[in-house]
């Protein structure tokens, strides 16, 4: 019975590891979306 209950929490466990795994990398996909303005700077050319 014990090992039932074991089992069953080990389960849950890694299930809820899972899908916090999923549902942080789901929040940086739609941060890295949004687009952020960067100034680009001018590329200074050597003369000559």
């Amino acid at each position: 019975m014990t090992h039932i209950l074991l089992n069953s929490a080990l389960a849950i466990l890694v299930s809820t590891a899972f899908i916090l795994t999923a549902a942080a990398a789901w929040r940086s996909e739609a941060r890295a979306m949004q687009k952020i303005p960067v100034k680009a700077r001018d590329r200074q050319r050597p003369n000559g």
